[in-house]
């Protein structure tokens, strides 16, 4: 039976739903942990790191470190049977002379490596995020 679940809805003629679990289930929840403010979930409300209140243009040595440290600490606190967690963050310049925040999360679970990469940009004050290794959210407005 799968450690972790998690679900997307999908807008389709079906109005269907997607279930993920174990290694696309984390992905997951690493992404909503990145993307959530603190309150969006009632019976945790302290979940979620607000990552559009940093300003990735002014991403210095500081912020960064912030950054992954909340990550870390966000992730121990609400996955805490995960083992061996590597937290790497960096600013990472674009062709197109804009600044992205590159975070790479490797962890073992089940035995496994599992590695999700992610690229945030942001963009009119709303960020957007790119990445983790499931088609369906290569792109995530």
């Amino acid at each position: 039976m799968a450690k972790y679940k998690d679900f997307t809805l999908s807008q389709s003629d079906y109005d269907s739903t997607a279930e993920y679990t174990d290694n696309d289930a984390l992905i997951l929840a690493i992404r909503n942990i990145l993307l959530s403010r603190p309150g969006n979930f009632p019976f945790n409300p302290s979940i979620g790191m607000d990552i559009e209140k940093y300003k990735f243009d002014l991403l210095d040595d500081q912020t960064i470190s912030n950054i992954q440290t909340e990550l870390n600490r966000q992730i121990a606190e609400y996955m805490p049977d995960l083992q061996n967690i590597r937290v790497s963050v960096k600013a990472v310049t674009g062709d197109d002379g804009n600044t992205y925040l590159g975070i790479l999360v490797s962890t073992t679970m089940n035995g496994d490596i599992v590695d999700a990469n992610f690229l945030l940009k942001e963009n009119d004050d709303n960020v957007k995020i790119y990445g983790g290794t499931l088609d369906v959210y290569n792109e995530i407005n």
